[in-house]
Formats: structure tokens, sequence, C-alpha cells
């Protein structure tokens, strides 16, 4: 039976590796636990196999997860935000290819979540600068001098 092409596979290696890794199993022992071989499972991990819909129902009632766990969603978002984060002007690189993108934040999500992080507060911290440097504002945004700065002056 041939499978359909609009069919969605689903390849979610490093959430199952993070799972595995927070639950202090080995790749074995997640096998063993899943009721798949040890090779299929390190295929898995590896991103070389998707998860099958009986494998990710096996997944989320031996890890205790809610099966939108795997969803894309997140990961989309998460590729969106580092996208515009890559695409700002000050980072002073070109911005990768979209699949490159969405492979970075789908392979190494805590990575491309401390990269937004990163790129939000640069610019919180350039805004800042900028109104700190600005003539315009029309306020004191230097805090106060003290005393001893005062005298000097």
């Amino acid at each position: 039976m041939a499978r359909r092409a609009t069919e969605h596979k689903v390849y979610a290696h490093s959430k199952l590796r993070r799972l595995r890794r927070e639950r202090g199993m080995n790749q074995v022992d997640m096998a063993r636990a899943l009721g798949i071989s040890a090779s299929y499972a390190n295929q898995i991990e590896l991103g070389q196999r998707p998860l099958t819909a009986s494998v990710l129902l096996q997944i989320a009632k031996v890890f205790g997860v809610d099966a939108e766990f795997f969803s894309e969603a997140a990961g989309d978002r998460l590729a969106a935000d580092l996208r515009a984060a890559l695409a700002d002007e000050a980072c002073g690189v070109a911005v990768p290819a979209v699949e490159e993108i969405a492979e970075a934040a789908r392979d190494h999500p805590e990575v491309a979540r401390a990269l937004v992080a990163l790129h939000h507060r640069y610019r919180e911290t350039a805004e800042q600068a900028a109104a700190l440097a600005s003539p315009e504002t029309g306020q004191t945004l230097l805090p106060p001098a003290e005393p001893h700065d005062e005298v000097r002056d």
C-alpha cells in the first residue's frame, strides 16, 4: 500500500533526546520502554527516521507528555523569531536560508532560544543607549550626579 504524498512526517529527534536525558535514560532503556529496537530508537534520535503514530502515542504514554508536545507550531514560531533576529542588520551577516534556520531551530532549540533572547537584550540595550544619547528627549536620563562630582565640576 503506497503512502500518500501529503502525509506529514514528524521528526522530533531533539525533543525525544531531551525527554530521554531528563529522565536519566540511555537509548537502550528508552527503546525497551517504548517497545522498539535500540537501532530504531537511535535512528529516530539522529533524525534519520520519522516518528510513527504508534511510537508517538507510546512516547506520550511512557514519558507522560501530551502528543501536542511534538507539535511543530512552537518550532515554527522559534524559527520565525530566529530569522528576525538574524535578519537584523546589526548582525552584519547574510541571512541564512529559510531551511537552514528552520533546521537550526528544530535540531538545536535551546541554542536558537538563546540567540533570540540575546538579540532582544541587544535591541533593548541599543534603544536605551539611543535614548541616553538623544538631546531631543528633554529628560534627564542620566543618573543624578554624586556630591563629589558636583564639587569637581
